[in-house]
């Protein structure tokens, strides 16, 4: 995915709203290329399947409430990264995150966590090797930002166990990313 968003960015002459919405289409991408092998891998009994809604009341509060939780924790991180505060609210990278933390969702917590489940049997495992995925898949981040990630991953593969539903983490990733992405640059 690297290297189709280089070609592109390279080739064609992308505004920044279409920069962005680019970059967000290609993690939606890749969880469609992921989804298929999970649904042939729960076909054969190999992997169990995950929850999408769960409780909606229950996921709607803990994801809120988790959302503003990891903006707060995010300004330190951000302030120490040199980032300026401002409000700057972008509709493409609203809709931008919209698909693409849905399809982030459904990657790590979704197919990689039920994976790690059906694989080690161990919830704890499971939210840890998203956690780290989920860390690792923010290659584009300094590797300190990582590990806040990392962290971020932690919470969100604790929300998915908890609720047992991606509406929690969805929630809370939407919130999260909102709003840093709106006083952050």
């Amino acid at each position: 995915m690297l290297k189709i968003r280089r070609i592109v960015f390279q080739g064609f002459e992308l505004g920044a709203a279409e920069r962005i919405l680019f970059s967000h289409l290609l993690i939606v991408l890749e969880a469609a290329i992921l989804v298929l092998p999970y649904l042939f891998l729960k076909k054969l009994n190999w992997i169990d399947g995950f929850h999408v809604l769960g409780n909606t009341r229950q996921s709607v509060r803990r994801g809120t409430l988790y959302g503003l939780l990891l903006f707060v924790t995010v300004v330190p991180v951000a302030l120490y990264f040199g980032m300026r505060f401002s409000f700057q609210f972008s509709l493409p990278g609203v809709v931008g995150n919209l698909f693409s933390n849905g399809a982030e969702e459904v990657i790590y917590r979704g197919i990689l966590f039920s994976a790690a489940l059906s694989l080690f049997r161990k919830p704890w495992l499971a939210v840890a090797a998203s956690a780290f995925a989920f860390g690792f898949g923010h290659w584009d981040f300094p590797y300190l930002f990582q590990a806040y990630i990392v962290a971020v991953g932690f919470v969100l593969g604790w929300l998915y166990l908890r609720t047992k539903s991606l509406l929690a983490p969805y929630i809370a990733h939407m919130i999260a990313d909102i709003l840093a992405d709106s006083f952050f640059h």
